[in-house]
């Protein structure tokens, strides 16, 4: 238990000095999203091929891109319900940012941070099913939603997630596994050193990035998200704990990828389909706080 308390202070601390550089003028909120290029080009990438040597293609494996696939299809049906009858960019918006997780910046810097290098091969899992979705078609989903008359840009959904360097580091990671290769050790030290930086930056990079300023004519929208988006991580978590034929330490990542906050990207979609709030934004500051607070109390008690 003091394990647990102790890692999510010293969380808490690392996103609160990328809070305090911002608020004093040492960066700026630019500076932060540059911060998340490295993360999501390096440091991120590199963490992901020296903690997961290969991917266990099997019933684990299914159950967990399954379970992030549904996850994020059930979001975006329950967004787009509670917006039902607001007009379509609000509607798209709502199913947008009650649908996506911030798995690379937030569930595996987090998993690195209280679990061993193998779990983070499970929360790996999940973020296929999830890069599938978030980095693809839930844009296209929200395109549509906003404009009833627009139909499917598969083209471009799949560019846009081939082009993920952290989703290509999978599929590399997919193609030695089929052929019963592992990463080789030559790479994995490499790699370990790079990715050693990925949870500091990550949770430094959050902390810039914290807005907690939401007008008060989207304050309800706000609270509305947060609070779907909790009770549908708590009933998949009910699901994976009690349903999933899974050993302890997948189902705690999974739990984690379930409880995970609202992507980065979410606010840039939201744009792409025409709101112009600032609604998505808090809700990422809002969720990433949130997440922690759940989590850290829930692995108390797992």
């Amino acid at each position: 238990m003091q394990i647990v308390i102790q890692n999510a202070v010293e969380f808490f601390l690392i996103m609160f000095l990328g809070y305090m550089c911002r608020q004093k003028g040492l960066l700026s909120k630019e500076d932060g999203r540059k911060i998340g290029r490295i993360i999501v080009l390096f440091t991120l990438p590199c963490a992901i091929l020296s903690n997961v040597r290969s991917i266990n293609i099997g019933l684990t494996l299914f159950i967990a891109v399954s379970l992030a696939i549904f996850a994020q299809l059930v979001s975006l049906g329950t967004g787009f319900m509670l917006a039902r009858k607001r007009k379509p960019d609000v509607q798209a918006a709502y199913a947008l940012n009650t649908a996506s997780y911030n798995i690379g910046n937030f569930a595996i810097p987090f998993a690195q941070y209280f679990f061993p290098g193998e779990a983070i091969a499970y929360i790996s899992m999940f973020d296929i099913g999830n890069s599938i979705m978030g980095l693809g078609l839930n844009k296209c989903i929200g395109a549509a939603i906003a404009d009833r008359e627009s139909s499917f840009d598969w083209k471009a959904s799949m560019k846009k997630l081939f082009s993920s360097v952290p989703f290509d580091t999978y599929l590399v990671i997919f193609a030695l596994s089929v052929f019963g290769q592992g990463v080789p050790e030559i790479v994995v030290r490499l790699t370990a050193r790079i990715g050693a930086a990925n949870t500091f930056l990550s949770m430094f990079m959050i902390g810039t990035l914290l807005d907690f300023k939401a007008p008060k004519s989207e304050q309800k929208d706000v609270a509305k998200i947060v609070t779907a988006r909790i009770c549908i991580a708590l009933a998949l978590t009910a699901l994976i704990w009690l349903v999933l034929p899974l050993d302890p330490l997948p189902k705690i990542m999974l739990t984690i990828g379930v409880m995970s906050p609202c992507a980065t990207v979410t606010p840039l979609y939201s744009h792409d389909v025409g709101y112009r709030g600032d609604m998505p934004a808090i809700v990422g500051s809002v969720s990433m706080i949130v997440s922690i607070l759940i989590l850290s109390v829930l692995l108390l008690f797992i």
